[in-house]
């Protein structure tokens, strides 16, 4: 157990920007937020990432973060260094997902028969122009509607419909609620429409 004057006198010390001081504040954390992180962490991005690696990041946040969050402390320590790994990890799955989704578009392109059937899955409702077109046309439609998205949206489009990911999955890699999550899908999938259909109709072939 920390001696509670000694303890106080090193935070005192991370405060006024004693690199020393904060490191010790942080060891004395480690295995805590450790844990936390690798519970945090995403099952795919485990394969390429380890806690670990990631909580050397969360240290470096700290000694850039931890003397603001002391001049004016809202929360207990502990509290805040297990969001400041919270955010961490947020960023971490965002990174590896995003990286894992423009993968599987390139795949996806190499494969001429499965990206046609993903291209039917994506664009076809009962107003789609896709219906109107070859499947050969449409494909390229879809894949410059992808690269004209925000990553956001491409990520999360990318992940439900190619790798076929859960809603839920996806609501725990990026930190929000599986309402939030499918709502987020929702819209995205509204703009990719969108833009799939004001392509074909600008290259003249939805008309």
């Amino acid at each position: 157990m920390k001696n509670a004057t000694n303890w106080d006198f090193l935070v005192q010390r991370a405060g006024r920007g004693d690199t020393e001081a904060i490191a010790q504040v942080f060891e004395a954390n480690r295995e805590r937020l450790q844990n936390y992180v690798h519970q945090l962490l995403d099952s795919r991005v485990k394969i390429r990432v380890g806690a670990s690696d990631v909580i050397q990041e969360v240290f470096l946040d700290v000694q850039l973060q931890i003397q603001g969050f002391l001049a004016h402390p809202r929360v207990p320590l502990s509290v805040w260094l297990r969001g400041i790994a919270a955010q961490r990890v947020i960023k971490t799955n965002r990174a590896h997902i995003f990286t894992a989704c423009r993968s599987l578009i390139r795949e996806h392109r190499q494969s001429e028969r499965s990206s046609d059937l993903q291209t039917h899955q994506l664009v076809s409702d009962d107003s789609s122009p896709s219906q109107q077109i070859a499947k050969r046309e449409s494909h390229i439609q879809v894949h410059q509607a992808l690269d004209q998205l925000k990553p956001s949206d491409r990520e999360i489009i990318v992940a439900r419909q190619f790798d076929g990911r859960s809603n839920r999955d996806l609501a725990k890699s990026l930190g929000i609620s599986e309402t939030a999550a499918a709502m987020r899908y929702v819209r995205a999938l509204g703009r990719f429409q969108r833009l799939v259909r004001g392509s074909l109709t600008t290259s003249g072939l939805g008309q």
